[in-house]
């Protein structure tokens, strides 16, 4: 397998990883208009109205030839409105044809607009519904600057229900022509076929159809988050039986370096696998029901946390749990780690945050596409590369990386959520007492 990033002289892109395996195509094709370019629900909007109907095919002709052709699929996200589809290479130049009716041609009839947008309502509703279910979301509404609350958060998804009823065709129309232009476009492919291959049906399906700007766009950069909340505590009632609790521990970095760093990463799975530290002493008490560790690396900023998560039965097994990762600090502190733990991690440690594959050609695709976004155009690391970062994992590297990591004036964020009705918490400086022991 082998990656190629290539850039036509209109400023499109495509991302190219040839495999062995399976006669089959997948593909991510779309353009650089995500959230980020509205912040006020249009992108997800647009995406809603892919399979309404194009200048080529009616509702039902969508409909039918996601049966016949191949299952096409959209999603917005930050960065991007995109199609996708995962199809044998028999059917790919019909999927091909099909990807891009549906993605370029889209009309925007005004009766089928007004019905998307109690869609669009129903969906906003269950997103923010889901999301203060899920302790991880709620902690990073918690910490990260850009994002002050779900309700704001999901206005900027999918719009507000003011918004949402003034959207007309033409707004739909401008935002295409604006957004949809040559130097905007982006594809991901995973095949067997040739890079030859692929190129020409790019071009003849996609950019034969796709106007270039009369000035080259401008690409914002990636979106990254600030973790400007000083040290505290957050609650979020609700009345399931039982608390879900993460505790992240923020600190300064070395920028753009820590990607390549995986010092950190030993030290988190040594929380977690060995036998006298945290993750094995929490099961051992059976003070959890479930239990993680894991470091966040921020991308471009100079802040990063790690982290551990857990499901516990008591309010009162929280103070036990962060007493024993107290516990576990210490050991760290005064032993550090052993050239054996560090040997076994470089053994264990075959999927890596700058090398995963994942085994289907779906999946990869996306993550090859999640990759670039990151990471711009840098060369797929070899063995040897992977090898010399290993090599500077040492038990001197280690225990700078304790040091910074379990320091006592780092800032500590914690999210428990849970029911609270006469539950007694403790403040953030007693939290913080029992992960950073005397």
């Amino acid at each position: 397998m082998y990656n190629k990033i290539y850039k036509f002289p209109n400023g499109a892109t495509i991302i190219y990883k040839k495999r062995k395996s399976n006669k089959a195509t997948a593909i991510n094709a779309g353009f650089y208009c995500g959230h980020q370019y509205a912040n006020n629900g249009l992108p997800h909007f647009f995406e809603h109205m892919f399979f309404k109907g194009t200048t080529k095919r009616s509702m039902e002709q969508i409909i039918d030839d996601r049966s016949a052709i191949t299952f096409l699929n959209a999603y917005t996200n930050n960065d991007l409105v995109c199609v996708t589809f995962y199809q044998s290479n028999k059917r790919l130049e019909q999927s091909f044809e099909f990807a891009s009716d549906v993605l370029l041609n889209s009309t925007f009839d005004a009766e089928k607009l007004s019905n998307e947008v109690k869609v669009v309502q129903e969906e906003k509703i269950r997103y923010i519904d889901n999301s203060r279910k899920s302790h991880m979301v709620m902690h990073e509404m918690y910490i990260k600057k850009n994002f002050k609350s779900l309700e704001t958060q999901a206005d900027r998804i999918f719009g507000t229900d003011d918004f949402l009823n003034t959207i007309t065709p033409k707004d739909l129309e401008n935002y295409r022509d604006e957004h949809f232009v040559t130097d905007k476009f982006i594809i991901s492919v995973t095949t067997n076929l040739s890079f030859s291959k692929i190129k020409k049906l790019v071009k003849k399906y996609f950019l034969n159809h796709i106007k270039t700007p009369e000035t080259p766009s401008t690409i914002l950069p990636v979106e990254v988050y600030e973790i400007d909340r000083e040290s505290g505590v957050n609650l979020v009632q609700n009345n399931d039986k039982g608390y879900k609790a993460v505790i992240t521990i923020k600190m300064d970095a070395d920028g753009h370096n820590y990607r390549y760093d995986y010092n950190l990463d030993c030290l988190s799975d040594s929380l977690g696998d060995r036998k006298d530290l945290y993750h094995y002493e929490v099961r051992r008490q059976g003070l959890a029901y479930s239990c993680r560790t894991g470091v966040d690396y921020n991308n471009f900023k100079n802040t990063l946390w790690i982290g551990v998560d857990f499901t516990t039965s008591s309010i009162e097994n929280i103070s036990k749990i962060l007493s024993v990762l107290g516990d576990s600090i210490q050991i760290l502190k005064k032993d550090g780690l052993s050239q054996e733990d560090i040997d076994l991690f470089k053994e264990n440690y075959i999927i890596s945050r700058d090398t995963r594959r994942p085994s289907s050609h779906k999946d990869l695709v996306y993550d090859n596409l999640l990759k670039y976004l990151r990471y711009g155009e840098e060369k797929a690391k070899t063995a040897k590369q992977i090898e010399k970062f290993y090599d500077k994992i040492t038990k001197e590297s280690i225990m700078e990386n304790i040091t910074k990591c379990f320091n006592k004036d780092n800032d500590v964020h914690i999210t428990i959520m849970g029911d609270f009705t006469n539950a007694q918490v403790k403040t953030i400086e007693e939290y913080k007492q029992l992960v950073f022991k005397n």
